[in-house]
């Protein structure tokens, strides 16, 4: 069997028949020195092409271990907590991602980074953080990340794992529907190529703002543990039949009425039955989402913005009245 013939060989091959060509124009000795100086920087140029070679497949071998990574940092189990930044490791070209603002609004975070060499931004819900919930300031920390991405056409990322927006009156008094409708807006507004990865959870008014298919994401992908719905089955559960579970005086039948209906409501928010009526376009394992991506990013390629748009919203949030005191006494 004939060894392959190596990158140097190759490069040497081709220069001895160049200089065949060459040579008989020059003299003796200008045609030695010239081989010589020749031959020497293809030398030179063959080592280096190997050695970046070899870097490549370690290269390829550690985004290889941080694509089955994906898998085991995104646990089944909603009520468990991991951290978002090890999947994002998992899907982007190794070393390459840049977080912004990483110390602010820990429960969502942004950044820049490379798929496949091609620039994307990720915003991405951090569930050891106050759950993943939304809060105003994350609110205003995706907002102004995803505008500034769509200001430098850099396509969008959105990884989900949101149980929707924090409610209670002190949220409210912060003015969390303001600062909701912010993040929500820039979404909409933004025309670059938009993606959409639910990784376990996507609930209520969180999903929406993560990028919901009305919205017009290139892609909405689900991994196999997703899970799509106005709230989680048991908490709909409880709030739909608290009345009737408080009624119930025997705790076997009060779980046994519970776990009825708790599957009905799974059965509603099915994967498959969500990807038959097209509000998931795909389900691929957690290894296969890079691949996934990648090639979806070099599909959209060649977008263009709309006619005739502005380029950038008008944000519905403005500054915060003051409260006025009461007059003293």
């Amino acid at each position: 069997m004939l060894s392959r013939p190596t990158t140097e060989q190759i490069l040497l091959d081709c220069c001895r028949e160049l200089m065949n060509v060459v040579l008989p124009a020059l003299t003796d000795e200008t045609a030695q020195v010239s081989v010589i100086m020749v031959e020497t920087v293809l030398r030179n140029t063959a080592a280096r092409a190997a050695h970046e070679v070899a870097w490549m497949r370690e290269e390829t071998a550690e985004i290889e271990s941080y694509a089955q990574a994906v898998a085991e940092q995104a646990p089944a189990a909603e009520s468990v907590g991991y951290d978002v930044g090890e999947v994002i490791d998992g899907l982007v070209d190794a070393g390459s991602f840049f977080e912004i603002k990483a110390r602010w609004a820990e429960e969502i975070v942004v950044g820049l980074g490379r798929l496949d060499g091609a620039v994307v931004g990720l915003v991405a819900n951090q569930s050891q953080v106050r759950s993943g919930a939304i809060f105003v300031d994350s609110a205003d920390k995706a907002a102004r990340f995803i505008t500034m991405c769509d200001a430098f056409n850099i396509p969008l990322i959105f990884l989900h794992d949101v149980p929707g927006f924090m409610v209670g009156a002190a949220v409210e008094r912060q003015g969390i529907i303001r600062h909701g409708a912010k993040m929500i807006t820039a979404m909409a507004s933004a025309e670059v190529p938009k993606f959409s990865v639910i990784l376990r959870k996507s609930y209520a008014a969180g999903y929406y703002a993560m990028c919901a298919p009305g919205f017009e994401p290139r892609a909405s992908i689900a991994l196999p543990t997703a899970s799509i719905g106005p709230m989680a089955a048991a908490a709909s559960v409880n709030a739909m039949y608290a009345k009737k579970i408080a009624e119930i005086g025997d705790p076997g039948q009060r779980a046994a009425f519970i776990a009825a209906r708790t599957a009905e409501q799974r059965a509603d928010i099915n994967l498959l039955h969500l990807a038959s009526e097209l509000v998931v376009d795909a389900i691929v394992e957690p290894a296969d989402l890079r691949a996934e991506l990648i090639a979806r990013l070099a599909d959209a390629q060649g977008w263009t913005r709309g006619p005739r748009r502005r380029h950038h919203h008008i944000s519905p949030v403005l500054p915060a009245r003051p409260r006025e005191l009461p007059p003293a006494a």
